[in-house]
């Protein structure tokens, strides 16, 4: 079977998932290795405040100081990962033009609140100077905006009686600025991904809604 095939449950994914050892997350191949990130590349933006989050560690080329290392300019990109055992793949290499192995919930913030959104990348970065580790798996994510809609005639949304389903829904083909601290980080390790999520389009609303169910169960 073709490793650079999308598949979730398939048997080349159970030989990978044999490489967990405890581990939640198995990279794949890597499809393009040493990539250079453009100047103003949101993953440039998403690496600078991931090694940056607790203290200053990294700074970009064009703004150097003397107590931070360069932000290295190159990545690896990976054709998809094993989070659990399961296959993600993100949009950059699905083949299907579809989101559908990429839907993931993480829970952030004070209060553990569970967000959605799309893996656009996963990769790897070697960088010097900083305290994470350079074999990292890393997910660039795209996020989803919460609707306060219901697809149900009333004001009612029936699901909240039902919080183990995990159903929640989204604006339509609406994405969170990547700049908008309310939302969790762009760029993070991809085993601090809680699950994956199954979506569907409501299209009887006016507008349109996207509605998830996680598949943690």
């Amino acid at each position: 079977m073709n490793d650079n095939a999308e598949a979730i449950g398939t048997v080349e994914d159970a030989s990978h998932a044999e490489k967990l050892h405890g581990n939640r997350v198995v990279p794949g191949p890597i499809a393009k290795a040493s990539v250079l990130m453009p100047e103003e590349d949101i993953l440039r933006l998403g690496l600078f405040k991931y090694y940056n989050r607790n203290r200053s560690q990294v700074h970009f080329a064009r703004l150097p100081t003397s107590r931070t290392s360069m932000l290295a300019p190159h990545v690896d990109f990976y054709e998809f990962a094993l989070l659990d055992g399961k296959r993600i793949t993100a949009t950059s290499r699905s083949r299907r033009n579809t989101a559908g192995s990429s839907l993931i919930q993480v829970r952030h913030g004070d209060e553990d609140e569970a967000y959605a959104g799309e893996i656009r990348h996963i990769f790897r970065h070697s960088q010097t100077g900083v305290a994470e580790p350079n074999d990292t798996i890393l997910a660039h994510i795209e996020w989803m905006k919460r609707s306060d809609l219901t697809p149900l005639d009333g004001s009612e949304f029936p699901w909240n009686n039902f919080p183990q389903l995990g159903v929640d829904t989204w604006q339509f083909n609406t994405y969170a600025d990547p700049k908008d601290e309310s939302f969790p980080p762009v760029v993070m390790p991809l085993d601090k991904i809680h699950c994956q999520i199954a979506r569907g389009t409501i299209s009887h609303t006016d507008p349109p809604l996207w509605m998830t169910s996680t598949m943690d169960r």
